[in-house]
This record gives C-alpha cells, structure tokens and sequence, in this order.
C-alpha cells in the first residue's frame, strides 16, 4: 500500500503527520488533510496536511507536495476604529469573533462622535469599574489572522437608567441588571449611588449590552455586590433608556493582533513535483 499518491486529495494524503492523527481525511472527521480548525490537534495552533503544486508553493520556501502547514494564534493587542459607523452608544458592547477554534473578544464602546460613530474603544474588561456577575471579560481573544475576523455590532444598547421613586434600603455595592431573553442580547450592568435611608439618587451605567428591542422588553435585576443574592433594597423603580440603531462598524483596520498570529510555517513532507491542480488550499 503507498503511504502517498500524487493527486491532491485526502485518499492520496500521506498516511504519516506530525498532528498525531496517522489517518488522513477531512478535518470535520478529527484528521489532517486540509484541516485550518484551530485547536484540532494542538492548543493554539491550526495545523493540515496540504497538497500543494508549483503555484501555491510561491513564496513558502517549500517544495511541491505534501506539505504540513502550522498557522500560530495571538491575543488581540490594540483596538482602533478604522469606519466607526454610526448611531452608536457609549458603553455599548460589541464582540470581535473568528472561525471555530478562536477565543471570541468582547469591546467596551468608549467614545462617539455626533452622529455616533465610533471613536475609541478597549476590550471589555480592561476599562470597566464593575465585574458584574454574567459579564464576558474575554478582553484578549485568541485568533490566528485578521482576515478571518467578524465584528458583531454593538447595536440597541442601553443609553441611560434612572431610578425614580429611589425607594429605601439600597447600598452603595448594590448592582443592577439589565437583562432580556431574546437570543443575541448581551445583559447591560449598572453601579448605585443612594443616598443616607438607601434610596437610589443615581443609577451608572457601567456596559449598556446589547441587542435590546425596546425599554419594555427587558427584566431588571439589583443584587447584592459582585453575586446573584438580592438586594435588601425595595421600593424603587428603575427605568432603562435605549439607544436604537447601530451599523457599519468595519472590521477593516479594526484590529491590531499580537503574539504568534499571522505567522505560518510550513514543512515538506513529501516532494512531488508532479503534485496535481489543487485540492486543498495551502494556507
């Protein structure tokens, strides 16, 4: 039996790799050929056997043939808004997400402009004076090219709360949820300010969330500090404002990785000259 055949195709794969996986096939199947799924085989890395002909070899110092190819991961190292959209909310939060295998990251929405384009922003985490039970910090994310990024919006977030009655009992520790069933909506988090019987003279906005339909729709919550234990409060009534709209945030420029991401390497295998038309693409 060969252990290679010329024809770019998982039957022809070399029955041999360095992913630990001695059966060539589809990635979906647990195996190597063709395989750009991050973490498959190694932590942190995306590692496949390709079959690779004299013009994708171009530029990656291999050989035609049977190539094992290693493309490394990193952290989100810098956030800088290249279109920042419009209608946009300070606070919002918005999530940067990549193909299977990455560590999705999260983003506060920092500053906007009139027409509420983005300005500036900082991964969710890094800038909050909150860490509200139910809270993503996934401040870094892990991922291996930015071409491979998507923004998810950071659209229908809350914009302002207000307490009024302020009712009696409430601490100063005391948080507030800002939460909504429907599929998508990230909850949005408050902080307290109460005055000397614990009445609510001031409800902050620490993350206005996301995805919220309307000021209706949504469940508010006041526990007690950084738990889901109720607070002693009572009596007051707490009233979210929402910003509606949200679009165009662009993932071009967006994102600035660090560690070993966009780094490839890339080993021959097998050198075969004779390699025919691509099958799988050579990363």
């Amino acid at each position: 039996m060969p252990l290679w055949g010329s024809v770019d195709a998982a039957s022809n794969a070399v029955k041999f790799d360095a992913t630990d996986k001695k059966t060539p096939g589809s990635a979906a199947s647990g195996n190597s050929y063709g395989n750009v799924t991050a973490g498959q085989f190694r932590t942190n890395q995306a590692l496949g056997i390709f079959g690779a002909n004299t013009t994708e070899i171009v530029g990656k110092g291999v050989h035609p043939g049977w190539i094992m190819a290693k493309q490394g991961m990193g952290p989100i190292t810098a956030l800088a808004p290249n279109t920042g959209g419009t209608s946009f909310a300070n606070l919002a939060v918005g999530s940067i997400t990549g193909p299977t295998g990455t560590t999705q990251a999260d983003f506060i929405v920092l500053t906007t402009n009139s027409t509420g384009g983005i300005l500036t922003m900082a991964p969710l985490g890094s800038t909050q004076a909150l860490a509200a039970p139910g809270v993503n910090n996934q401040p870094s994310g892990l991922f291996a090219n930015v071409a491979s990024l998507t923004v998810v919006q950071p659209a229908n977030s809350v914009l302002s709360v207000v307490a009024s009655p302020g009712g009696t009992g409430y601490s100063n520790t005391d948080i507030v949820r800002i939460s909504n069933s429907t599929a998508g909506v990230v909850n949005a988090w408050c902080s307290l300010t109460t005055n000397s019987t614990g009445g609510i003279t001031a409800v902050n906005l620490v993350t206005g969330g996301r995805n919220f339909v309307n000021a209706t729709a949504v469940a508010i919550d006041v526990y007690k500090a950084d738990t889901f234990v109720a607070s002693t409060g009572s009596g007051a009534t707490i009233t979210p404002t929402m910003k509606t709209g949200g679009a165009s945030l662009a993932v071009t420029g967006l994102v600035t990785l660090g560690g070993r991401a966009n780094r490839k390497q890339y080993e021959t295998l097998v050198a075969l000259g004779s390699m025919s038309a691509t099958g799988s693409t050579l990363p």
